[in-house]
């Protein structure tokens, strides 16, 4: 049988119109949509912030490693009961800071996404994903403007699902196989679970249970400071307190807010040979009376110093915390802590030894390394050295001695009525 040559030609001629409509249709189609969701990875930073041991095991590995400080998506954490750690997730382009990631001890968890569009024409935030599998965390998404939007998501084993995306959100999980506990420091949150959404805003708490929608909002612990996170102006609840120096001729110190790590934080800084202060103090007078529990919690970071621990009378650490407070007897008592990387077996003291209040060992920190503080119940240190707290009169944040640097940031005293 012979084919008709006029027909097999228009036949041809057709299909090639055809298949050119649709490369000249798809091709564009498709480049627009790879321009707009082609994404890559961002960098994951991880610092140990205490002595305790973390380890990573990186995806396609059984082995978990310790001293790993670039960490692939698809990693698990794990820490020991004494150790902690910081994530700081960047940006893939310009390594602009998007959010960082807490671990406390006793916590294991899995970064199982975290990338950014690869073009400028993407459509997507910022994406940040962790699965919590048991302990505790704290997300706290930059303040520093990026281009687009930063999304966190925090799921855990009880089914909660837990959405950031507004800039300085500051927000704790803590979850069990049985039950995840959200409580929002700064900012707001979305938690999700068995298709309920809880919107939470600062100050509040949610519970999730197996197989139950979110139970809240719920009264978190009252934050007694104000502008602790430092994105108002200084003024905003702070009086500056810069001290005289020994050496009138010497700088005398400064104090000021800048942005670090993705966060505000204040820098205080002097450079001298001789005795100097300079720090910021808060009026609180606050009645502790019907308080449970009453907990410090805040971010350190020492640059520099230059004594022995915390000087001779160990009241000379580049950053001191002082709460003074009146005790049941009407006197009037401090509860003085103490940061320092400095550290000398003869030299020097770690502790106050002139104090009027409760005595707390001062802590070392590593140089030069974001670490996170929270304190025991300081209701119950102030108790057992029979100095119980009847009012809460101010806290200050300074540094003392003669030269120093120091940041700090995510200052927070909580307490539970």
């Amino acid at each position: 049988m012979r084919r008709n040559p006029e027909q097999v030609a228009w036949s041809v001629l057709l299909s090639a119109f055809f298949i050119c409509c649709a490369l000249s249709t798809s091709l564009p189609l498709a480049g627009r949509w790879w321009l707009r969701n082609a994404a890559q990875d961002q960098n994951i930073l991880l610092t140990n912030t205490s002595p305790g041991t973390v380890l990573v095991t990186r995806p396609g590995r059984s082995v978990p490693e310790a001293n790993l400080f670039n960490i692939p998506v698809g990693s698990t954490i794990v820490t020991n009961p004494d150790a902690q750690a910081s994530l700081t997730f960047t940006a893939p382009n310009d390594h602009t800071e998007l959010a960082t990631l807490q671990i406390y001890g006793n916590t294991q968890l899995i970064i199982t996404h975290a990338n950014s569009p690869r073009y400028p024409t993407g459509a997507h935030p910022h994406s940040i994903q962790i699965q919590l599998i048991a302990g505790r965390i704290r997300a706290v998404i930059g303040v520093i403007k990026v281009s687009r939007p930063v999304e966190v998501l925090l799921s855990s084993q009880s089914g909660a699902l837990i959405r950031l995306n507004r800039p300085g959100s500051n927000v704790s999980l803590e979850a069990t196989f049985a039950q995840t506990t959200v409580s929002v420091r700064e900012g707001e949150a979305a938690v999700v679970a068995q298709n309920q959404t809880l919107q939470l805003q600062k100050d509040q708490r949610a519970e999730v249970q197996v197989n139950l929608p979110p139970n809240g909002p719920l009264p978190a612990e009252r934050n007694l400071i104000v502008n602790g996170d430092f994105n108002n102006p200084l003024e905003t609840g702070w009086v500056l307190d810069i001290r005289p120096p020994y050496d009138p001729s010497e700088d005398p110190g400064s104090v000021k807010v800048i942005t670090s790590g993705g966060q505000r934080a204040i820098q205080i800084k002097r450079i001298g040979r001789n005795w100097g202060k300079a720090g910021i103090t808060q009026e609180i007078n606050q009645d502790v009376r019907d308080f449970k529990t009453l907990t410090l919690h805040l971010r350190v970071l020492v640059a520099q110093q230059d004594v022995w621990n915390c000087g001779e009378l160990g009241t000379e650490c580049p950053i001191m915390i002082q709460i003074k407070y009146v005790d049941v007897g009407g006197g009037e008592r401090e509860w003085l802590q103490g940061y320092y990387n400095n550290p000398n077996a003869i030299f020097g003291k770690t502790f106050c030894a002139s104090c009027t209040g409760p005595r707390s060992e001062h802590q070392r920190v590593f140089p030069n390394q974001w670490q996170t503080i929270d304190t025991a119940n300081l209701l119950e240190s102030f108790r057992a050295a029979n100095m119980s707290a009847v009012i809460l009169k101010s806290i200050s944040i300074y540094g003392e001695g003669h030269s120093f640097e120091s940041l700090v940031t995510e200052v927070q005293l909580l307490g539970v009525e």
